[in-house]
């Protein structure tokens, strides 16, 4: 085998690599995000009645796992208090 054809199939494998880490890092971030979600829906319940409330702060990262991929992240959470 030619080192062409070498450097072409290790080339090969690492991009195959790097997809398949791509598609990892997404799946992830969307497990993240959903139980942040059911986190923050979770705290909503606890505070039922309190005067305190939930309020979500969106937070947009740049991810250096994935090459140019800016993402929001789920809602961080600030409790605030209404009316008291």
């Amino acid at each position: 085998m030619s080192v062409k054809l070498q450097f072409l199939e290790k080339l090969q494998t690492r991009q195959s690599a790097s997809a398949a880490s791509v598609s990892k890092i997404q799946a992830d971030i969307a497990d993240f995000r959903l139980r942040m979600t059911q986190l923050q829906e979770q705290m909503d319940a606890w505070l039922v009645g309190t005067g305190l409330n939930v309020e979500t702060l969106n937070t947009p990262v740049t991810d250096l796992l994935v090459e140019g991929e800016h993402l929001i992240l789920p809602p961080s959470f600030c409790v605030s208090t209404t009316g008291l």
